[in-house]
C-alpha cells in the first residue's frame, strides 16, 4: 500500500512539474505517458533496494538482532553495543543509567533487558524511518528532476525534428531517457545540416522517393471462405400470413367461412365445405435458417515494408565531406526505420567491421555514439557484405533493403560473393549504392547493386548512375 502511495504521489507530483514548465501536453501523448508510468513503476522497485542497501542503520539491526537472539551475551555487553547505535543515531546515550540498574541485586535482570531491547528498538525503528523518509524525499527530487529534464529535452528534440518530418514518437521508443546534454547538441547540429543542406535534401528525397518505389505494396487477390445465412421455406412452420388457400384446417379457416356457422341455414353449407377441404383458409409458411460457405475474393498486402541494413564505409578516405554525407544519410534511413518499426542494422567497415542494430530499445543512443565516432583505416567491404549476407537469413531480415554508403575506392568483389548476392536478390533482397566522390564507380562493380546514385562533393550535385530496377 505504501509503494502505491508513493507512486500516485510521484506520478502526480511530476504532472505538476510538466504543468509548471508548460510541458504538459505531453501528458497526453501515448508514449510518453507509457514511458512516464515505466519509469516511474521502475523507479519505486529500485527504490526498496537503494533504501535497503544505503541504509546507514542496517548494521546496527545487524547487531541488534545478534544480541537479541543470543542470550549468553551478557547484559552489559549488550548495554555497550545499543550506547554505541545511541551515539551514532544521536540518541541520548542512557548507558550510565542501565549500567546503574544492572548493578542493583534487587532488580529483575530478564524484566530489565527486556526493557533495555524494547528501547533499543524503538529507537532504531525510529531513527531508521527519519532516515528512510529523508532519502525518499530526497531521491525523489532527484528522479522528478532527471524526468522533467528528459522531457524538456525531448521538447527540444522534438521542435528540431519537426523540420525533418522525423516521428517524435522515435525519442520514447529509443532513447531510455539517458540522452545527455552533449547527445541533444550532437542531434542538433545534424539536424541543422539537414535542415539547411540544400544537396543533402535533395538526396534524401531521391532516396526516400526509390525507397517507397522498391517497396510500394503488391496487392494480390486472395480467396477465403466464409459461412452464409441464408432463409428458405420450411413446410413444418407456420409463422407468417403469405396468402389464401381452399382445406379444411379449422384454426386456419377464414372469418368469412366461420360466418356460416352463426345461421342454421348456412351451417349446413359450412359442413359440406368442410367435408370437401374447399373452406377458404390463410396459407401460412415459416422459414428456416441454413448456412453455407462462399469463396469470398479480397485484395490484400502482399509484400510489407521489409528491413534495412545500412553498410557504411568510416574508412580514413571517408574523412572530410564524405564522413558528414555518410552519417546523415545513416540519420535519415535510421529514423525512417525507427517511425516505421522497421528492422534496421548499421554496418560500419574499414580494416574491420562494426555492427549496431539501431532498432532496440537504446537504438537512438547507439545512433548518436555513430554520429561521434572518427573515420580512420583502409577500406574492406568485404567482411560488411559478408556479414549483412548472414543476416539475411534471419527470418526478421528476410526482403531486406541493403544500402552501401562509400567512396568505393576498394577492391572488388569475389566470385563468390557475387554469387552469394544473385541469390539474395532472387529472394527478394535489394542492393543500393552511393557513390560519395567525383566520378561513378568501375562498370564491374555497378553489377553488384538494383540502383545507384553519385554525390558529387566539388559541386553538391546528386544524380542516378544507373536504373536496374525491375
Amino acid at each position: 500500500m505504501r509503494q502505491l502511495e508513493l507512486f500516485n504521489d510521484t506520478t502526480q507530483k511530476f504532472k505538476n512539474e510538466l504543468n509548471k514548465a508548460q510541458l504538459d501536453h505531453w501528458l497526453h501523448h501515448e508514449k510518453a505517458q507509457e514511458s512516464i508510468h515505466d519509469q516511474i513503476n521502475q523507479w519505486s522497485i529500485d527504490l526498496k533496494r537503494r533504501l535497503f542497501l544505503d541504509n546507514p542503520f542496517q548494521e546496527y539491526f545487524n547487531t541488534y538482532e545478534k544480541f537479541l537472539n543470543t542470550e549468553e551475551i551478557g547484559l552489559l555487553d549488550a548495554i555497550d553495543a545499543y550506547s554505541n547505535f545511541s551515539k551514532f543515531a544521536g540518541v541520548p546515550d542512557q548507558c550510565s543509567y542501565w549500567k546503574k540498574e544492572n548493578a542493583n541485586p534487587e532488580i529483575d535482570h530478564n524484566k530489565l533487558r527486556q526493557q533495555l531491547f524494547k528501547d533499543w528498538k524503538k529507537n532504531l525503528d525510529q531513527r531508521s524511518a527519519d532516515w528512510e523518509l529523508k532519502k525518499i524525499d530526497q531521491l525523489r527530487e532527484q528522479f522528478l528532476n532527471q524526468l522533467l529534464e528528459q522531457f524538456k529535452n525531448f521538447e527540444y528534440l522534438k521542435n528540431l525534428a519537426e523540420k525533418l518530418g522525423f516521428d517524435t514518437g522515435i525519442f520514447l521508443d529509443y532513447s531510455k531517457g539517458s540522452l545527455t546534454e552533449q547527445d541533444i547538441q550532437q542531434f542538433k547540429r545534424w539536424v541543422e545540416h539537414l535542415s539547411n543542406n540544400e544537396s543533402l535534401s535533395k538526396i534524401l528525397d531521391v532516396l526516400g522517393k526509390i525507397q517507397q518505389a522498391h517497396l510500394a505494396q503488391e496487392k494480390m487477390d486472395i480467396s477465403t471462405k466464409s459461412s452464409v445465412e441464408s432463409f428458405v421455406p420450411d413446410i413444418n412452420s407456420r409463422e407468417e400470413i403469405i396468402g389464401i388457400r381452399l382445406g379444411n384446417e379449422l384454426e386456419f379457416v377464414l372469418p368469412s367461412e366461420l360466418a356460416l356457422l352463426s345461421d342454421p341455414e348456412t351451417e349446413i353449407l359450412f359442413d359440406l365445405k368442410y367435408i370437401e377441404s374447399n373452406l377458404m383458409c390463410f396459407e401460412m409458411q415459416g422459414l428456416q435458417a441454413i448456412s453455407h460457405e462462399v469463396d469470398i475474393v479480397s485484395s490484400v498486402d502482399e509484400v510489407a515494408k521489409g528491413p534495412m541494413i545500412l553498410c557504411i564505409d568510416t574508412s580514413g578516405s571517408m574523412s572530410g565531406t564524405p564522413e558528414f554525407i555518410a552519417k546523415a544519410v545513416a540519420l535519415y534511413f535510421a529514423q525512417q526505420a525507427m517511425k516505421e518499426k522497421r528492422a534496421c542494422y548499421l554496418i560500419n567497415f574499414s580494416t574491420s567491421i562494426q555492427t549496431l542494430e539501431l532498432t532496440k530499445p537504446d537504438g537512438l543512443n547507439t545512433l548518436i555514439n555513430f554520429l561521434k565516432m572518427s573515420f580512420h583505416g583502409g577500406t574492406d567491404v568485404a567482411p560488411a557484405l559478408d556479414f549483412a549476407l548472414n543476416l539475411l537469413k534471419k527470418e526478421s531480415y528476410q526482403k531486406s533493403d541493403i544500402l552501401i554508403i562509400s567512396d568505393f575506392i576498394m577492391a572488388t568483389l569475389s566470385s563468390k560473393q557475387m554469387d552469394k548476392i544473385d541469390l539474395a536478390k532472387q529472394n527478394n533482397n535489394a542492393f543500393y549504392s552511393l557513390v560519395i566522390g567525383n566520378s561513378p564507380i568501375n562498370q564491374f562493380s555497378r553489377n553488384y547493386f538494383d540502383r545507384e546514385w553519385l554525390f558529387n562533393p566539388r559541386n553538391s550535385s546528386v544524380s542516378e548512375i544507373i536504373n536496374l530496377l525491375k
